[in-house]
């Protein structure tokens, strides 16, 4: 960050996005630890700032909207780490501490610059997780776990077993294919006009996600 003090500009770099906090980037960059962003925050609170202005953001105008822009942005993060800290301790995995997070976050860190489009509590929740104790959550599975091709294969046999069942069918491959990419463009189809578009990545990541994995599983199975 950079303080400008004969105006009172306080230059935030990254570290204050008109979105939910970037813990995880996507792109391939490794994790940021919560503390040293918290911490961060927390020095900017020492500058009597009249004007913020972000890398990627409008600039914010004022003392005190500038106090509880941070002191919010602050106690997201702070949340997100703390709990997730607090449910790795009583053994919950991964998937259950999001889930617990997401119902418990208070209303306050919600909206605004909090909105999950850049970066999102599921994310940031694994790099905590990881930056803590690794990718092994205690499941034995997890140390060995099945391929894309491997369950790809399963979900073919799967499905064949069921569609030769069904009187209603000669059993054909393309048939049975065809049957399945309806059904899956249905359930894709449904999600899209339910879609609330200031939450599309949530959508995206849960409403499509198994839909995703299943075609994934399946076309790298046959591609093998």
């Amino acid at each position: 960050a950079i303080w400008y003090e004969c105006e009172k500009v306080l230059f935030v770099g990254d570290n204050v996005y008109y979105a939910f906090p970037n813990l995880y980037t996507i792109r391939g960059t490794t994790p940021r630890d919560p503390k040293i962003w918290i911490n961060s925050l927390d020095k900017f609170l020492d500058y009597d700032a009249e004007f913020m202005v972000g890398s990627h953001t409008k600039p914010v105008h004022g003392a005190d909207n500038i106090k509880t822009e941070i002191e919010l942005y602050r106690d997201l993060i702070a949340f997100i780490h703390d709990q997730t800290v607090r449910y790795m301790a009583k053994r919950y995995r991964i998937h259950d501490i999001v889930i617990v997070i997401e119902e418990s976050l208070p209303s306050i860190l919600k909206g605004g610059r909090k909105q999950e489009f850049y970066g999102t509590i599921e994310w940031s929740v694994r790099s905590i997780y990881d930056m803590y104790l690794g990718f092994f959550q205690g499941d034995a599975s997890e140390l060995y776990p099945s391929n894309l091709a491997d369950r790809g294969e399963g979900l073919y046999k799967l499905m064949k077993k069921l569609y030769e069942t069904d009187g209603d069918n000669n059993g054909n491959d393309e048939d049975m294919i065809e049957i399945m990419v309806d059904y899956l463009e249905e359930i894709v189809d449904e999600a899209q006009l339910n879609r609330d578009d200031s939450k599309y990545v949530q959508v995206a990541l849960k409403e499509e996600r198994w839909v995703l994995e299943f075609i994934s599983s399946l076309y790298t199975f046959y591609g093998k």
